[in-house]
């Protein structure tokens, strides 16, 4: 329903924002490799209109890493994600594999886009990952989703 390709909603979403540009600094939008595509889809504009005001970037879901970097870096893209089980099968395959991760990492690191793994589920996993110095980590290992509690009084 309310996605990227509702250009109507989309439209009416970036114009709160401009109007509510107080949150930038507070807020990390973040969209699927997927949806957004390999060209951005006709969404560049848009794009830098939110960046434009501060607003930085996730790309989520991150399964083909034959980034388009300039336009992610242009975009105001700060961070990548990626399960940890192809960074891991990478890492242990070696040779070319391995090569291409460790210069996709150097690459992102020059352009300060940090990479965050995530589906970390156990320690064994961390510390390999740890190994190859990525930014940020998300899984389980940090503690499983639980529902809020209703707050008291309410």
């Amino acid at each position: 329903p309310h996605t990227l390709k509702d250009r109507e909603f989309f439209r009416d979403f970036i114009q709160y924002m401009e109007s509510h540009s107080e949150l930038a600094p507070n807020l990390v939008l973040e969209f699927s490799q997927t949806d957004i595509g390999p060209n951005f889809q006709g969404l560049g504009s848009d794009f830098d209109r939110l960046g434009g005001l501060g607003y930085r970037f996730s790309l989520d879901g991150v399964r083909n890493l034959d980034l388009d970097l300039d336009a992610l870096e242009e975009r105001h893209f700060a961070y990548i994600k990626v399960e940890a089980e192809p960074v891991l099968t990478r890492l242990q395959k070696g040779g070319g594999p391995a090569t291409e991760l460790r210069a996709l990492k150097q690459e992102l690191d020059r352009r300060g886009i940090d990479l965050i793994v995530d589906r970390i589920e156990t320690e064994a996993t961390l510390v390999e990952l740890l190994d190859f110095n990525i930014d940020f980590g998300q899984g389980y290992l940090f503690g499983e989703p639980r529902l809020s509690k209703e707050p008291s009084g309410s």
